[in-house]
């Protein structure tokens, strides 16, 4: 009996020094939806590119992005969270059914993909006291949100460093089997100013691109209103114009520039978000035309009730040589208006309804359009997951 119970005892110190100690264990999830739908009178529409002319009455399309995250802390303040984030969206879930795709690049309807499987670390000894380090597939990321672009675009399998000071400095190694590239990004902030280099170059030859970023964050909206503006402006070298500071190699002996204008000022009664955007693409291939194209818009708010608000946006985009073929010229523009529904009116509150009325055309050879112009009545909803 005594050999039994001084066994047990041995076992459960065995079991007591064997297993981990955290001081925290946490689980958190995290995520995005949105869904909506318009007519006109030819039946169901489909929205044109939001990159140039907004989302606002333009954004037809469901999108779901879920994100694990489970963190571990250890005795001595060192930390792991571990990472898992699936996107998917698809044109028309009643028609189109179960959708799958193997990677990012999607289909013509649409797509399931997995966006991070990571793991970061923190607290580590051996490293600044706010420095962070993340190993894994990982996409680093920054948009406007009203075009839905991202003028930051860095995706792949790598490691990233993190300083996360107010000077903060970031560096990556990135490969991307998808893109057929391997790259070198790094970030540094000081005060107002983010500064961003990007060199890529192919896995199967010796092809590179190089991109570089300067933004200035202004704390008032155009210098005028209480808010803030981000002036940006990209150059880049072996990349088109929409694969600046992207991990791309995608235009041998061309070159490439955007300069963007983002602002948004709140008074609690009036959001306004005016944006610019003007890109162009020196192509190597002397069978294309240079392109080159300018978009200029915004959204205004107006609050009506603590949870009822008037939505008003319009965008023209003025398109010179698009796809680098000399025939496709011209412009498109569109203008929405219509209530949205939140829970306190604010720029970010989310879930949020929309109801709207769009009138958008333009050239057809830019729009994509079967017909000039044409009026649309819409729907969409929108939520995050925190």
């Amino acid at each position: 009996m005594k050999k039994i119970e001084k066994l047990k005892l041995t076992l459960a110190t065995l079991l007591i020094c064997s297993a981990p100690v955290f001081a925290d264990d946490s689980f958190s999830w995290a995520g995005y939806m949105r869904a909506g739908t318009g007519i006109n009178s030819d039946g169901g529409v489909e929205g044109v590119n939001e990159n140039y002319l907004g989302r606002f009455g333009n954004e037809y399309n469901t999108w779901i992005s879920s994100k694990l995250s489970k963190k571990y802390t250890g005795s001595t303040g060192a930390w792991a969270e571990i990472n898992l984030e699936a996107y998917g969206w698809v044109e028309d879930p009643e028609t189109t059914g179960p959708f799958i795709a193997p990677n990012s690049n999607g289909t013509d309807k649409g797509a399931f993909y997995i966006g991070e499987t990571s793991v970061k670390f923190g607290g580590l000894d051996f490293l600044p006291k706010k420095a962070t380090l993340k190993v894994g597939e990982m996409a680093l990321n920054q948009d406007i949100h009203l075009l839905d672009y991202k003028f930051k675009n860095i995706a792949g399998t790598g490691v990233t460093y993190n300083s996360n000071e107010a000077n903060k400095l970031q560096l990556a190694f990135i490969v991307n089997e998808d893109r057929g590239t391997k790259t070198i990004d790094g970030e540094y902030t000081i005060g107002n100013v983010d500064t961003k280099i990007t060199v890529s170059q192919k896995l199967a030859d010796s092809d590179s691109s190089i991109s570089g970023l300067v933004a200035y964050n202004q704390k008032k909206m155009l210098g005028v209103l209480p808010g803030t503006t981000k002036y940006i402006a990209q150059v880049g070298l072996g990349v088109t114009s929409g694969r600046v500071n992207r991990n791309y190699v995608d235009n041998k002996d061309g070159s490439a520039y955007r300069f963007i204008i983002d602002g948004h000022s709140d008074n609690g009664n009036l959001i306004l978000n005016p944006v610019l955007w003007a890109e162009g693409t020196n192509y190597g291939d002397n069978t294309k035309k240079n392109y080159s194209s300018i978009t200029a818009g915004g959204r205004v708010t107006q609050k009506i009730t603590n949870t009822l608000s008037m939505m008003y946006e319009g965008f023209v985009d003025s398109v010179e040589n698009k796809g680098g073929t000399d025939t496709k010229d011209g412009i498109q523009y569109k203008i929405a208006a219509g209530p949205a529904v939140q829970l306190e009116i604010s720029e970010w509150a989310r879930p949020v309804a929309r109801f709207t009325v769009t009138y958008i055309g333009g050239d057809k050879d830019i729009t994509g359009l079967t017909k000039d112009s044409e009026i649309r009545l819409g729907t969409q909803f929108e939520a995050f997951i925190k």
